[in-house]
């Protein structure tokens, strides 16, 4: 009884470094080429193993997404918005979410770029296989829908005009976005710091001019 629990055991453990190699093999391509470029074959060569080993694994394109995405947060966590709660004047809190969220960005710039370009091919794939949002794993949900939790933390605290709201939340939705960080910085060669300072002052001219009147 005691050998085969051992046996057992072994065969978990060899089952869970052969699902880890898969991960990191998809990661990597997902990384190096694009989540829409990266094949079954790429993967189970990466890793060497069969490819119906990889299905065995992961029998859908959506079940290995959200294992890569869970794998990729666990490596370097996408900054929490709650945490910014804390910081109560809303200039100070845009300073601090920039400065995480575009570190964020630059440690994790060619997967991210990859991940962006090929969101639409893959969204396109998930609805010709039946898939809404709401099938889709928390994980990879998450993941996507940090940029619009960080907005609505930032835009709290500025005395806006309720007309001037969406454009207000556009202007800081432009700010944290990704392809902003990817044009000031990896584009035009803008050092971090002056992206960040830029984009700080991008905020509060748009907040000066939408300001809500003080009343009388």
């Amino acid at each position: 009884m005691t050998g085969r629990k051992l046996n057992l055991k072994a065969r978990a453990a060899r089952m869970s470094e052969t699902r880890e190699r898969i991960v990191h093999a998809a990661y990597d391509l997902h990384r190096t080429v694009g989540p829409a470029q990266t094949t079954i074959s790429a993967i189970a060569e990466a890793a060497g193993v069969q490819r119906h080993t990889v299905y065995r694994h992961f029998p859908d394109e959506l079940s290995l997404s959200a294992a890569c995405t869970e794998y990729g947060l666990a490596r370097d966590p996408q900054p929490d918005p709650a945490f910014l709660t804390q910081i109560t004047d809303p200039r100070d809190r845009l300073q601090t979410a920039l400065t995480q969220q575009y570190g964020y960005y630059r440690r994790n710039a060619s997967l991210l770029a990859n991940v962006y370009r090929d969101a639409p091919v893959l969204q396109q794939r998930l609805q010709a296989a039946g898939f809404d949002w709401q099938s889709v794993p928390p994980a990879v949900r998450s993941f996507f829908e940090q940029p619009a939790a960080l907005c609505e933390v930032l835009v709290r605290g500025w005395p806006i005009q309720v007309s001037g709201a969406a454009r207000f939340s556009a202007t800081v939705g432009l700010a944290i976005d990704f392809r902003t960080w990817q044009t000031l910085v990896h584009d035009q060669g803008l050092d971090e710091a002056h992206a960040i300072e830029l984009m700080v002052m991008l905020v509060g001219c748009a907040a000066t001019i939408l300001e809500a009147p003080i009343s009388q």
